[in-house]
Parts: C-alpha cells; structure tokens; sequence
C-alpha cells in the first residue's frame, strides 16, 4: 500500500513536466511527419 501511495504523490508532484515532455514528444512527432511530407513533395517536383 504505502508503495501505491508514494507512486501517486511522485506523479502528482512530476505531473506537469511529464505532461510537457509528452506535448513535446508529440509536437516532434507532428514536425516530422510534415518534413517527410515536404520531402516527397519535392523529390515529386525534381522527377
């Protein structure tokens, strides 16, 4: 129980930063999905 209790208060207190690391993780995510985009593109535009 008191290993229950200790998770929750570490997620509790690292919260936001998780949170800020997931939002960053999916914004790089997002970036390179419209680089791969852009990429093909213009590898249609050389052809």
């Amino acid at each position: 129980m008191a290993v229950i209790i200790d998770l929750v208060i570490a997620l509790a207190i690292e919260w936001d930063d998780l949170s800020n690391d997931a939002k960053r993780l999916w914004s790089l995510g997002g970036l390179i999905i419209e680089l791969r985009w852009i990429y093909h593109e213009l590898q249609g535009i050389q052809t």
